[in-house]
């Protein structure tokens, strides 16, 4: 939001103090930061969610079958993604 923000008061040439934002953007930042540094399986999902970002640059027909799914379709698959690592870990012993 905050880069948003910028970009609007530098394109329109309002006045606008962004200082608190800033400052909110930053302790959200950290609080994020320190919570995927303390969960191993958030820092897994993130690593997972990361190597799929890289292999659809490379193809963008990988996630061809995606982008035609309407926004409701994608919020559920980006659940059963997250889910799925919990699932693989109740199925072993």
């Amino acid at each position: 939001m905050h880069s948003v923000l910028k970009k609007l008061v530098a394109l329109t040439g309002i006045e606008v103090d962004l200082s608190e934002l800033e400052r909110a953007t930053e302790f959200f930042d950290q609080q994020v930061n320190h919570l995927v540094e303390r969960d191993p399986k958030i820092q897994e999902i993130i690593s997972k969610m990361e190597q799929i970002y890289k292999q659809s640059e490379k193809s963008p027909s990988a996630w061809s079958e995606e982008k035609d799914l309407e926004k409701e379709e994608k919020v559920v698959y980006i659940q059963a993604f997250l889910k799925r690592p919990e699932d693989e870990e109740k199925k072993e012993p």
